[in-house]
């Protein structure tokens, strides 16, 4: 009779957490994963909740410093937008490594309106097409799930090309 092989992990800073959700990874379907992420971004910025952003970007990370800006944006112009959403082509895994995933990620997104706090439709917001990205995820320190850590457009990017809304009025040459 053999005994059976003992493994030890060590303890520091989310090493047990990256190695759950790594070792987890390939069976995770990408597009599942981001539209979850972005729909407790979407409903950040909808309520104009900058803390709750955290459910979806890493602490610290160009994520949540460009969604944090966004929701701060909105508030301060007293407008919040209705029917933004992310719709996820493809997401394929290009690179990972013990504390991160890299994926190519194809999005649209269908226009959408900015309305004030009465509800009041303020401004309408076109659609935008297929756009590449290159998204970066990491786990939570539960390693329990995925957060952003950044995004950046892949290839030549439209001038209108961004996973966030823009919270500035029209005409004032910020993407949309």
């Amino acid at each position: 009779m053999t005994a059976d092989p003992v493994v030890a992990l060590a303890w520091g800073p989310s090493a047990v957490a990256v190695q759950a959700a790594a070792a987890r990874a390939p069976e995770l379907p990408w597009t599942g994963v981001l539209t979850e992420l972005d729909s407790v971004r979407v409903a950040a910025f909808g309520r104009g909740d900058v803390a709750a952003l955290r459910a979806a970007d890493e602490e610290g990370s160009a994520a949540l410093v460009a969604d944090q800006s966004a929701v701060e944006g909105f508030r301060a112009a007293g407008m919040f937008p209705r029917g933004f959403a992310l719709q996820v082509v493809s997401a394929i895994e290009v690179s990972r490594d013990a504390q991160s995933v890299r994926l190519r990620v194809v999005d649209s997104r269908p226009g959408y309106t900015l309305v004030d706090g009465d509800g009041v439709v303020r401004e309408r917001r076109p659609a935008r097409g297929n756009q590449e990205w290159l998204i970066t995820l990491v786990p939570d320190e539960a390693g329990e799930r995925w957060l952003f850590r950044d995004v950046v457009a892949a290839g030549p990017a439209p001038a209108a090309s961004t996973r966030t809304p823009a919270s500035t009025p029209s005409g004032t040459g910020e993407p949309g």
